[in-house]
């Protein structure tokens, strides 16, 4: 894996409710396109300045901490991360998701199904999908949701693009509901690869490191 789970509760940290599945966020060691680095999660401040893929750097309005902290695994089933492994959506490393985060996927199978190339999905609806799978976590999870006045595009090392809204809800890309998305992984098929949303930000910063 690559970051180590912490077993203590982040300072200033509160516990998320564990009825209700974890806020659109990342969790510790997903790394962000700032404007020097990637950046950790983690580290990252309101007020700081991320790279986004559609309207370059932008100011994180709101950030809120918190710790996915699960005590019987079968009874929170739902909530447990997402494990990506390592190439699967073009990430360099394992990647843990939360379920309720939205990938933009951009793929000939959105545009013929819903008339647009890019489309957004929750992470949860891409369980099976080449081996993204539920991850059962025997310790707490740091976990971050950061906010922006209007919908925003992050970009995650390894060319990962997070559709991350507004607060009224409003998404960058049409956001797909469960049965929407498994009918494009299945018009995709098991062996084809998701092609991302081609984003000006990598090519200009290509030193992010």
């Amino acid at each position: 894996m690559f970051f180590k789970p912490n077993r203590k509760m982040t300072k200033g940290a509160s516990p998320l409710v564990l009825n209700v599945a974890p806020a659109p966020g990342f969790f510790a060691g997903t790394r962000i396109a700032t404007r020097y680095a990637w950046t950790a999660v983690e580290d990252l401040q309101i007020g700081d300045i991320v790279l986004t893929a559609e309207h370059g750097e932008q100011e994180i309005a709101g950030l809120e901490r918190g710790e996915l902290s699960v005590s019987s695994h079968a009874a929170a089933a739902a909530h447990w991360p997402l494990m990506v492994p390592e190439a699967v959506l073009g990430n360099d490393a394992p990647l843990l998701i939360s379920p309720s985060t939205r990938l933009v996927i951009e793929h000939e199978q959105a545009s013929a199904l819903f008339g647009q190339p890019r489309v957004s999905v929750r992470g949860e609806s891409l369980v099976g999908f080449r081996g993204i799978a539920r991850a059962c976590i025997g310790t707490s999870l740091p976990h971050v949701t950061l906010h922006f006045d209007t919908p925003q595009t992050l970009v995650a090392h390894g060319s990962l693009f997070f559709d991350v809204p507004c607060p009224n809800n409003i998404h960058s890309f049409m956001p797909l509901d469960a049965r929407q998305a498994r009918l494009l992984l299945h018009h995709m098929g098991e062996d084809d690869s998701i092609r991302r949303a081609a984003s000006p930000i990598l090519e200009a910063d290509r030193g992010l490191n």
